[in-house]
């Protein structure tokens, strides 16, 4: 039997989480409910189905969580959220990998894949955009010529990461929660009982 604990990242969850006292000020340490605990805390005598199907679901869960703001196309940082996300998800499903053989997790990790590597694109375009703002709102009216130049590149970046973004909404298709709780579910009735 593989050792789950193997396939954590960070410690094992403790029965206690960090509450705020009646200021706000964090820090008071408080139980958690039995539950909350049991869910959160995986060790040696999780079997390794359960475990790894909790480890996919958290960064699935994350992607969820930031594909209406990556869609809207306006939302820098549900880029970049959901490309840690993806990458977190590849990461665990990197280590699944020998205990579920067979095509749906290759065709799961692929998806994510494409998805991650759109979404890469697009972040290094936003913050070379948010750099050149940046730089555009600092320069002095002495170099106005440097201003200008600026701007120019600026706008052409942006029309780049405007079709970036038709490539990322085409990434996107294969991606909502629907469908990746089904190719969860596809994963784990494919094996993983090692």
């Amino acid at each position: 039997m593989i050792d789950a604990s193997l396939l954590l990242c960070t410690p094992i969850a403790s029965k206690f989480e960090t509450a705020s006292d009646s200021h706000g000020r964090r820090g008071t340490i408080s139980p958690m409910s039995d539950s909350t605990a049991e869910a959160q805390a995986l060790g040696p005598q999780t079997p390794f189905k359960a475990a790894g199907r909790q480890l996919v679901d958290k960064p699935m869960a994350e992607i969820v969580r930031c594909l209406d703001g990556v869609r809207a196309g306006n939302d820098v940082e549900a880029v970049h959220d959901l490309r840690v996300a993806t990458r977190r998800l590849r990461a665990v499903l990197s280590v699944l990998q020998p205990a579920f053989p067979g095509k749906p997790l290759k065709r799961f990790e692929k998806n994510i894949a494409d998805l991650t590597d759109h979404l890469g694109d697009a972040r290094d375009t936003d913050v070379f955009i948010e750099f050149l703002d940046k730089q555009i709102a600092e320069a002095d009216v002495a170099r106005a010529y440097e201003k200008v130049g600026l701007e120019a590149f600026r706008d052409s970046l942006k029309q780049i990461r405007a079709e970036q973004q038709v490539d990322l909404d085409r990434a996107l298709t294969h991606i909502d929660e629907v469908k990746l709780a089904a190719q969860a579910d596809a994963i784990f009735a494919a094996g993983g009982d090692a």
